[in-house]
């Protein structure tokens, strides 16, 4: 009697797994988490694969914007600026538009500089195309330019973009 029922519950755990797994909002937290780490780590061709094809056109191409991201980073680190951690939050807002899914996500990133510690809490609007299979993002900061909310204009009201933070600055001891 027990062993059909480990056998039924074995066969049933990947499938609720499976299920959990497929959730949009699940998926987009994952994809935000690799943007999160691509962040750390300066892996700019990662970034650029999950950032929005709209906003790497408007930023001239990907090979420009590699380019620029490349030398944005290394200025930064040869002036002793480098991320110590981009942790992407637990709540994820979710709206829908036929197909189309946004999700909001939590990103809070921590930059040691010369004098001190810099903070950054913001967000990543993530946007799929496919019921919420695949994930490209906007960094929550440029989708409130005027530029990006072109692109954003079928934006459900449903969905509230958090206002811009100003980052908080701990110098140093």
């Amino acid at each position: 009697m027990i062993k059909p029922l480990v056998y039924s519950l074995l066969l049933l755990l990947p499938r609720a797994a499976a299920a959990v797994e497929d959730k949009p909002e699940v998926i987009a937290k994952t994809k935000a988490e690799e943007i999160a780490q691509a962040t750390l780590k300066g892996d700019c061709e990662k970034i650029l694969d999950l950032t929005h094809p709209e906003i790497v056109r408007i930023g001239g191409g990907r090979v420009r914007m590699l380019e620029a991201m490349k030398r944005v980073m290394e200025q930064m680190k040869a002036k002793g600026f480098e991320f110590q951690s981009a942790k992407i939050g637990d709540k994820v807002q979710l709206a829908a538009v036929a197909d189309k899914r946004y999700a909001v996500i939590p990103l809070t990133l921590e930059m040691k500089t010369p004098d001190g510690l810099l903070t950054a809490s913001s967000f990543l609007l993530g946007i799929s195309p496919d019921k919420g299979k695949t994930w490209t993002f906007i960094n929550g900061d440029k989708a409130h330019d005027p530029a990006v909310k072109n692109l954003l204009s079928d934006l459900p009201p449903s969905l509230k973009l958090p206002e811009r933070k100003q980052p908080v600055f701990k110098p140093n001891k």
